[in-house]
């Protein structure tokens, strides 16, 4: 088998996990994740991500409070506009992380000032700094995979985002980029259906005038 299927293999094997075995994560297993993440490519190599390791279950389950307790605060408020109801389905997507054995909580470096200046609410997307951090992510995910381990991606929790930082000390300037959950998988969920290439891909190709097309 060559390489390039071997990969296609494990792109295509990996599956979102929201069930764990009630098993410990090694701490050397999650270190080298971290360093499998690193070997993404970053915007101009500025490598501006953070990863904060957590394999403590009562702080993981602090976090969840969090972003219960936030996403409550917002239903209450929506109660009068009659979309409590929908937003509660909603929130509950969030905060089951509360039972994963370890978590990331993936960050990035936010850009700097005299961009944000210089082209306002594009300076993220310039900069690139999210992106680099999500092309981290995946490689950690993946890395994750063939470590015989479960992984899923929350950015719901990302309503309670300021908590979160404070509770984690996470500088003010590093932004969250997103949270990973994972463990042991109890579950090996059927992979969703693929869009096919047609309907999620532009090709754009060379005019050839007829001279040059013969």
């Amino acid at each position: 088998m060559s390489e390039a299927e071997l990969l296609l293999g494990v792109l295509k094997e990996r599956r979102s996990v929201r069930r764990f075995k009630p098993r410990e994560v090694p701490i050397a297993l999650l270190s080298d994740l971290v360093e499998a993440a690193t070997w993404a490519p970053s915007a101009s190599n500025r490598q501006d991500w953070h990863f904060v390791m957590i394999a403590s279950a009562a702080v993981i389950g602090e976090l969840a409070a969090m972003v219960r307790q936030r996403w409550e605060e917002l239903i209450a408020s929506a109660s009068e506009s009659g979309l409590s109801e929908e937003i509660a389905s909603y929130a509950g997507n969030f905060d089951w992380f509360g039972k994963a054995p370890a978590l990331f909580v993936v960050t990035c470096r936010r850009s700097d000032g005299f961009l944000e200046k210089m082209v306002g609410a594009d300076a993220a997307g310039i900069a690139g700094a999210r992106t680099s951090a999500a092309m981290a992510t995946q490689n950690l995910m993946l890395a994750a995979h063939a470590s015989g381990l479960g992984s899923c991606c929350l950015t719901g929790p990302l309503v309670a985002g300021k908590a979160i930082k404070k509770r984690l000390g996470i500088a003010a300037r590093q932004e969250i980029v997103c949270l990973v959950a994972l463990g042991y998988p109890a579950e090996d969920p059927r992979a969703p259906e693929r869009r096919p290439v047609g309907e999620v891909a532009t090709i754009i190709i060379e005019e050839r005038s007829p001279e040059t097309a013969t």
